[in-house]
Order: structure tokens, then sequence, then C-alpha cells
């Protein structure tokens, strides 16, 4: 079996068991078309580390030597072979009541985007993209309240979203807006969206990085492309009309409290974790104090006490409460609170 596998592609089932490392993965029957290498490992597994406790997702990797292959961005984690496990079909979560529910007066559903739905109804999870067709929150990520001119309808893995922007009430643009905060416009119209979606330019990976070489037939999809230069131009005004101005956090006291949840959470980056970096989930006000992190699903934080005095400094020096607020501490330095908001030394933001 090793020999035959000897330096080909194949595609994988992973399952993660009970333990955080038991990473298995088995061949599927008769499939051998590779669609990507260690970068679709590494996106895999992170979708199914952040979203699933047990579960199965399909992805490919080119076998180097023997039945073991280290994935290079979580050097923990072994992928070996195993042969007494299938993959179950996973369908796509599609809410569509709740996007309804949150579209302006008088607009309406296009009818491809229910063609749409209907074929990830047909489909497995990930054979269209990675996706659910849900709305969901936006402030957080926008880092503003955009009422009902933004309504997500696609909610990607890693908490970012794929929206209809009301730029007009006829034809509303649609947006990406990431984990990070980061937007962009996608599609000048959902028929345009849906034609760069079945041409894998969408420019997001989760959409384009799909398990099925070619989008199933659906009605509205086009063969050309609309330029975005003159949508992007207006939603950049858009945003900037809209975003608030946010504090300057460059000076003596932004530094001293960076420097210190960096000192704080500095133990959690070892070697053996899968952290890029650590997100805490902070409320603070006069009488709630509470720490949730992001460890394999939101969990308390096991040592909060230890954080409570530079947090409460924190909230003074913004001159308000936290409401499960978010505050990201990365290994090389950054801290950003609430996604837009970067403590301290700005030469830390500019690597």
């Amino acid at each position: 079996m090793h020999s035959r596998l000897h330096h080909r592609p194949i595609r994988l089932g992973i399952y993660r068991g009970a333990s955080q490392r038991d990473v298995r993965a088995t061949p599927s029957s008769g499939d051998v078309a590779c669609h990507g290498g260690i970068g679709t490992i590494d996106r895999s597994l992170n979708r199914l580390c952040s979203h699933f406790s047990q579960a199965v997702v399909s992805l490919a990797i080119h076998v180097k030597t023997g039945n073991m292959l280290r994935c290079h961005a979580f050097p923990s984690i072994r992928l070996s072979w195993t042969t007494n496990l299938q993959a179950p079909f996973m369908k796509y979560a599609i809410q569509l009541n709740g996007i309804q529910k949150r579209l302006p007066a008088g607009f309406r559903l296009p009818a491809s985007f229910q063609g749409f739905a209907d074929r990830c109804c047909e489909a497995q999870r990930g054979d269209l993209g990675w996706f659910a067709i849900k709305t969901g929150p936006t402030k957080e990520l926008l880092g503003f309240d955009p009422k009902d001119q933004v309504v997500p309808i696609l909610r990607l893995p890693d908490g970012g979203f794929v929206a209809f922007w009301f730029c007009t009430k006829r034809s509303p643009a649609l947006i990406c807006c990431d984990s990070e905060g980061a937007v962009d416009v996608v599609g000048a119209t959902w028929a345009d969206f849906l034609t760069r979606l079945s041409k894998r330019k969408t420019g997001i990976p989760d959409l384009d990085d799909r398990e099925l070489a070619k989008l199933p037939s659906i009605r509205g999809v086009g063969r050309k492309l609309t330029p975005l230069t003159a949508k992007r131009r207006e939603f950049k005004k858009w945003i900037e009309q809209h975003a608030p101005e946010q504090p300057d956090t460059n000076d003596t006291t932004a530094e001293e409290i960076r420097a210190e949840l960096v000192k704080l959470m500095s133990r959690h980056f070892d070697k053996g974790r899968l952290r890029p970096r650590i997100l805490l989930f902070v409320t603070l006000t006069s009488r709630t104090y509470k720490v949730d992190w992001a460890a394999y699903g939101i969990k308390p934080y096991p040592a909060p006490k230890r954080l409570q005095p530079v947090l409460q400094r924190l909230v003074t020096y913004l001159g308000r409460s936290l409401k499960k607020s978010e505050v990201s501490v990365a290994p090389d330095g950054c801290v950003w609170v609430e996604r837009n908001i970067c403590l301290g030394d700005p030469s830390f933001y500019k690597r």
C-alpha cells in the first residue's frame, strides 16, 4: 500500500476524535484527484479545529514518504492512514427565513438565490465551497452598526461573512468581511457574484477552494464578470463615513498595557499548542467580570484574576466598559481590542 501511494496525490477524510490532537486520515475509495497540497491541509485543519468536535471533512494532500505526513503549520499533528473510518454526508446549513427577515422593506431575494440554495441542499458540504447560508451579526466585525444596509447571507468558517450591501435598494452589491474585519466588494450584483463563484474568482479562499471542479447549473450564472472598481471606490467612501473615529493608542499607557498582555499570554504560545494568537472575550463592568477564551471552543479562561489588573487599566484607558469584547494577542506582540483598536507601539503593526 505504501509504495502504491508514494508520491501520489490522494483525497482524504480527516477525523478529529475525542483527543484534541488525535487526527486520523483515511483515503476515499477510488478518489485520487488532488485539489491542493499543504495549503489545503492548513485550511481544512483550521476549519476542523474551529468548528467541529467530532467530524469528517474532505481535503487533498500529497503523500511524501511512507504512511505518515506532518503538517507544516501544525507540527504537533501527524496524519496517518486508518482503514476503519467512513465519511458521513455533511449537509450545508441553510436558514433562509433568518435572511429574509433582515432584508429591507420591498426587497426580495433573487430567484437565482433560491436556485443556489437548492443546489446546496443537493450537495455535500464543501462541494460548492465552505460556508453556511445564514445571516449573522455585523457590528463586531465592521466596528459599527450598519443597520439594514448590510445583510449577511453566507457565513464563513472563520466567522466572517458575505453580505448584501444595499448601496441601492434594487440591486445590492456583495461584500465580504473576514474574521479580522477586513472588507471588500466581491460582486457588483448577486448575478455577478454567482458568476465569480462559478469561475472561482470571488477572491474568498473558502469559496474558491471548493471540492467540485465545476459548479452545478444555476439559473442566473453569466459568462462575463462586471468590473468592481467603481463599486469598491463607492464602498470605501461609505465605510469611511460610517466607521467611528479610533482613539490614539500609541502613547506610553497603551504601550504598557500591550506589553503586559503579551507577557501574561506568552506562556500559552508554546510549541505544543495550535494557536497563532490568543483570543480573549472580556466582560468588565462595574458589576461583572468574566473572561472567556477560544480554546477548541469558547471556554472560561483558567486564570482570570491574573488578568484583571491589566484589563482594568484597559477599561480606564478606553473610558468605557468591556462587554464580551474581543482582545486578540499575537505572538509577535500585536494586541487588538474589538478587532479595530491596536494598542501600543505602531511598529508592531507595520511588519
